[in-house]
């Protein structure tokens, strides 16, 4: 079995490690410290396509595959840690809309997404069970033309910076 980059892959994490040490890491320690991430640091990683990794092409993303996604996570981390947060939950919510949602959310938020423009926060942690997925508890159910959610969330990754959130 191969376990090599191909070429693509290998183009991507020196693109990605090219971008992490020239426009990243010059201010992850003023970032980290205040616990900012500029909209303009969005709008850079949007331009580069880092934001639109697993977002299907149709709205104006790259629809690599997950290994490609995580080399490029895996490269803006060395610049600033935070910044691959924002990678991250881009990617899982560019896979999550793109093939669960109704086509008018997908239409509405993912091209922002993929630019930049629109940042989507994840509202995952819970206190019973962190990060577990299938073990939350949260529920929106539906009464009449609204949601009523219930539960309790621990924390929403990117609320700082959040446009709208996945639960």
């Amino acid at each position: 079995m191969d376990f090599s980059f191909s070429e693509e892959q290998r183009l991507v994490a020196e693109t990605m490690r090219a971008f992490a040490r020239d426009v990243l890491l010059p201010k992850y320690a003023h970032w980290d410290r205040t616990g900012e991430l500029p909209r303009e640091q969005f709008l850079k990683m949007g331009q580069i396509g880092l934001l639109g990794l697993r977002v299907p092409e149709e709205y104006e993303g790259q629809e690599v595959d997950a290994i490609t996604a995580g080399i490029a996570i895996e490269a803006a981390a060395s610049g600033d840690f935070n910044c691959c947060y924002a990678i991250l939950i881009a990617c899982f919510a560019g896979e999550m809309l793109g093939r669960y949602a109704h086509e008018q959310v997908s239409a509405e938020w993912l091209p922002g997404m993929a630019a930049g423009e629109k940042i989507i926060c994840t509202c995952l942690t819970e206190p019973q069970g962190g990060s577990d997925a299938v073990g939350i508890r949260a529920r929106a159910v539906r009464d009449g033309g609204d949601y009523v959610i219930s539960g309790e969330k621990a924390s929403i990754t990117l609320v700082m910076a959040g446009d709208a959130g996945i639960v």
